[in-house]
C-alpha cells in the first residue's frame, strides 16, 4: 500500500507556474518522493486538459511507465481516472480561480505600495504616476461590490458567475473611457 509524503518533503510551488498550481491540486502520495512527484506531475497536466500522451511528454515520462502506475498502484488508477473525468472540470475551476487569486493579490500588493507611497509625500516615479492615475478609476463602490461577490463566491442567492464580473468590469472600464 502507497505510503503519504510528509508535507515537509514537499517542494514549494512556483506562483508564476500554471502547472504547479494544478499540482497543488493533486495529492503527493506512494513510496518514492521522487515517483510521486512524477506521478502529481503527470496527474497536474491530465487535470489542465493534456490528454494522456500529452501529459506524459509534459512530465518527462515514458507512456509505459504510466501504464506500470496504472498495473500496479490502484490509488493512482483511480485518481488518474478522477482527474480525467468529473474531478477535471472541478479542478480546472479552481485552478482559474487559484491563479485569479494569485494575480490579484500582486495587483493589490503593487496599489497598496504605490498608493501608500504618494499618502506618505514620497516623491512618485513619472511611471508611478501614471500608474496611480490609471489605477484610481478602479477604486469605486461598484468594484468593491464586484471585488466582494468574488471573495463570497455568491451573487444574492445565485452562485458567483466569473465570465459575467469579468464583462460587467471591462463594460464598466470601456463606458469610463469613453467620457
Amino acid at each position: 500500500m502507497a505510503e503519504i509524503v510528509d508535507t515537509k518533503d514537499i517542494e514549494v510551488v512556483d506562483p508564476k507556474n500554471t502547472e504547479g498550481i494544478a499540482q497543488s491540486l493533486v495529492p503527493f502520495y506512494v513510496k518514492s518522493y521522487h515517483e510521486s512527484n512524477k506521478k502529481a506531475k503527470y496527474l497536474s497536466y491530465l487535470v489542465a486538459h493534456f490528454s494522456t500522451l500529452e501529459a506524459c511528454k509534459l512530465a518527462g515520462v515514458h507512456h509505459t511507465t504510466v501504464m506500470r502506475w496504472r498495473e500496479n498502484d490502484p490509488q493512482f488508477l483511480a485518481l488518474e481516472k478522477k482527474c480525467a473525468t468529473e474531478r477535471a472540470l472541478r479542478m480546472s475551476q479552481e485552478m482559474l480561480d487559484i491563479e485569479f487569486t494569485r494575480n490579484f493579490k500582486l495587483i493589490l500588493e503593487r496599489d497598496f505600495t504605490i498608493l501608500l507611497k504618494d499618502a506618505e509625500g514620497q516623491v512618485l516615479s513619472e511611471k508611478e504616476h501614471q500608474y496611480l492615475m490609471l489605477i484610481r478609476k478602479f477604486y469605486t463602490p461598484q468594484q468593491l461590490a464586484i471585488i466582494k461577490q468574488l471573495a463570497s463566491g455568491v451573487e444574492g442567492d445565485k452562485p458567483f458567475d466569473f465570465t459575467k464580473t469579468v464583462l460587467e468590469m471591462r463594460i464598466t472600464r470601456e463606458a469610463r473611457s469613453v467620457k
